[in-house]
């Protein structure tokens, strides 16, 4: 059993082995077998192979830093996607502070909260306005 370790560890070396873009290429390429599966399209089953073959050729290329540059790129989009949909606060300014909008320029201005009705003037423009904080 040892031997095999070592045949297949010594296959493996110098090859990129598997990583962000690599996981969702397998997701994708199992979505794509399940949408197969359910719809009996070849289309679909043609996909599932494309994306097998791309995560192969990942993963045994020995262009280790063409490989994680692409992984670079692919994690930024991932990470860009994410911080459209996700609206974090921060949260002892959210519960502190609110912010408001100059409806001259449409600078955002941010207040304490809890002052009543406040006259708040537009550090850019110089335009006052009447909110409620």
């Amino acid at each position: 059993m040892s031997e095999w370790n070592k045949k297949i560890s010594h296959f493996f070396e110098g090859h990129y082995g598997t990583d962000t873009l690599n996981m969702w290429i397998v997701g994708f390429s199992t979505l794509m077998s399940f949408l197969a599966l359910i719809t009996r399209t070849k289309l679909c089953s043609v996909f599932c192979l494309i994306f097998l073959f791309w995560f192969d050729f990942r993963m045994l290329s020995r262009n280790i830093q063409r490989r994680e540059a692409e992984n670079q790129k692919f994690e930024k989009l991932i990470q860009s996607v994410t911080n459209i949909f996700s609206r974090k606060k921060n949260d002892t300014q959210s519960e502190t502070h609110v912010v408001f909008h100059c409806p001259k320029c449409g600078q955002k201005v941010r207040v304490p909260k809890g002052k009543g009705k406040i006259s708040i003037t537009c550090p850019k423009c110089s335009a006052e306005f009447v909110k409620r904080s």
